[in-house]
């Protein structure tokens, strides 16, 4: 989710189960969340979980997803390939 939630979102529960993901938090605005987790391939469908509830330092909402399955691109491979075994040590 760190990697999904633009800057400054604050989370203070994360559920997660097989198919969903669950969360609670605060921001700034909380509308444009549901766009945002739904841009990424690994969610589809968010939706609130109740209105999000205005407080002085922005709106605290909760969150359902559904899970695809599909999860981050891995980085690139630095240095050696990790699928071969690594290099015998010379026998003395």
């Amino acid at each position: 989710m760190t990697r999904i939630l633009p800057p400054p979102t604050w989370l203070n529960a994360l559920e997660i189960s097989r198919t969903q993901v669950s969360f609670a938090g605060r921001r700034i605005q909380a509308a444009p969340l549901l766009k945002t987790i739904d841009g990424s391939p690994m969610f589809k469908g968010s939706e609130f979980m109740g209105a999000p509830m205005r407080v002085q330092t922005g709106e605290m909402f909760r969150i359902r997803t559904n899970r695809t399955g599909r999860g981050p691109t891995p980085p690139p491979s630095r240095g050696r390939d990790a699928t071969k075994a690594p290099p015998e040590a010379p026998k003395k």
